[in-house]
């Protein structure tokens, strides 16, 4: 059971780091976090290859509003626009 926030995959690190080998379940919890962030990757590449799909064939056919409208669904569901304020130097 964890007794801090670190994830078993820090704590796993910290285990090697120091030249100590981990039990079974350390391994476990390793290799639990690994395929749960394997899927979370595979699900937003196939999302994005879906987009990429849909962007090109836009493009081969050369279908400038299909393009258009397919790059502005993108941008309204996909695209975080991050701004940051600029410090003010006086």
């Amino acid at each position: 059971m964890k007794t801090d926030n670190k994830t078993a995959m820090q704590r796993l690190r910290e285990i090697l780091d120091a030249g100590q080998e981990p039990d079974s379940d350390m391994l476990k919890e390793g290799i639990a976090q690994l395929l749960q962030e394997r899927d979370a990757l595979v699900g937003s590449l196939e999302n994005m290859a879906g987009w990429l799909a849909r962007i090109a064939a836009a493009h081969i056919h050369k279908d400038v509003h299909q393009l258009k409208y397919t790059l502005d669904e993108f941008i309204e569901k996909k695209v975080k626009v991050v701004t940051k304020q600029a410090p003010n130097i006086h």
